[in-house]
């Protein structure tokens, strides 16, 4: 593996909340010293119901270099609030296809995208778009100054490693 390159994976609240799991996990990624590489990405979409423990665990984590990502936010519990609160463990947003594949032709999914943008730059929280399908949402996505873009339109899903 290229010393550049990240890897992710996903875990959700649940997950998180295991402790078992959570243990397990902080174990191997000291044992390998793997946190530099490794994006724990946060399928939320359950609510959090023991707030210390899930901070806990964000803390370890990043202590070991990880680096947090939300996944498709704008599909679940998440919410503006839940981004602020938890702004400093979050390196990225991942903003759900459901959110990004009508931007180009309406207009409050268009002003929905650019809030989460403004907000995510402002916070220091790097933006990932979900289903880009086409150039005509790509370019849109670009002027309004999203970091990274996922879907169809910028590569086939591939079992393949890098």
């Amino acid at each position: 593996m290229n010393d550049e390159n990240e890897f992710s994976i996903n875990i959700s609240i649940i997950d998180i909340l295991n402790k078992s799991f959570s243990e397990y996990l902080i174990k191997k990624i000291q044992e390998h010293n793997i946190g530099s590489k490794l994006v724990l990405e946060i399928v939320e979409q359950e609510n959090i119901d023991d707030y210390d423990e899930f901070y806990s665990f964000l803390k370890k984590v990043k202590s070991l270099g990880c680096k947090i990502a939300v996944d498709d936010f704008g599909s679940g519990y998440s919410n503006f609030d839940y981004i602020i609160k938890m702004s400093e463990y979050i390196d990225y947003l991942k903003i759900d296809g459901s959110l990004i594949k009508n931007i180009v032709d309406d207009e409050k999914s268009l002003l929905l995208i650019q809030s989460i943008i403004f907000l995510c730059a402002k916070l220091d929280i790097k933006t990932i778009a979900e289903y880009v399908e086409n150039k005509d949402i790509q370019d849109l996505l670009t002027e309004l100054g999203i970091d990274y873009s996922q879907g169809y339109y910028i590569a086939k899903p591939s079992g393949d490693l890098i």
